[in-house]
């Protein structure tokens, strides 16, 4: 064998080298756009779950939004209404009858007794009209707390038992009325 023979040689083991690198490589770059698709096929579901979530969010926060106006709309509908408006002006305190009926018996007090709310219409009543109203006078003190409770007492016609509804009227001008036991 002869020199060129073995160049010719060692070049052809080259070249089958670099052939089965190549096929090497080429498997290599199959296997990675494989997995390049898989991963783009695996984003894009999650992009739609993701999107579907999203959808899924909204109804769900709409009808949370919607269940929780019908709550407030039962509760509010199911709470007693007064049956009183109470209105102040400075050292005057009103309240008026807004049931619609007529009341009987209807007398109303300081709870707090330190004398800061006072009658300035003769107590009981016997009999109350609608929109008729009961007047006070609001005398605060240094001394006095900074919030009295006035409280109403009458009974509705066919009833024996006396109905409650109580004010908490503040040394501001603002008040706040709840139905007591």
């Amino acid at each position: 064998m002869d020199q060129s023979n073995f160049i010719n040689l060692g070049l052809l083991f080259v070249t089958a080298i670099a052939a089965a690198f190549t096929g090497w490589q080429a498997l290599d770059a199959r296997a990675a756009r494989r997995e390049a698709q898989d991963a783009r096929d695996a984003a894009k579901d999650i992009e739609r779950d993701a999107l579907k979530v999203q959808i899924a969010t909204a109804n769900a926060g709409a009808a949370a939004a919607a269940a929780l106006d019908e709550a407030n709309r039962i509760a509010s509908a199911a709470a007693p209404k007064s049956p009183w408006v109470l209105m102040r002006d400075g050292r005057k305190i009103v309240v008026r009858n807004d049931s619609g009926r007529q009341l009987l018996e209807v007398d109303a007090r300081d709870h707090s007794g330190h004398g800061d709310i006072n009658a300035l219409v003769d107590l009981p009543y016997a009999t109350m009209q609608p929109n008729e109203s009961l007047v006070f006078g609001y005398d605060k003190s240094l001394e006095s707390p900074a919030v009295d409770t006035l409280i109403v007492t009458w009974r509705e016609a066919g009833e024996a038992e006396k109905r409650k509804w109580g004010f908490t009227v503040y040394q501001t001008r603002a008040c706040r009325d709840r139905r007591l036991a």
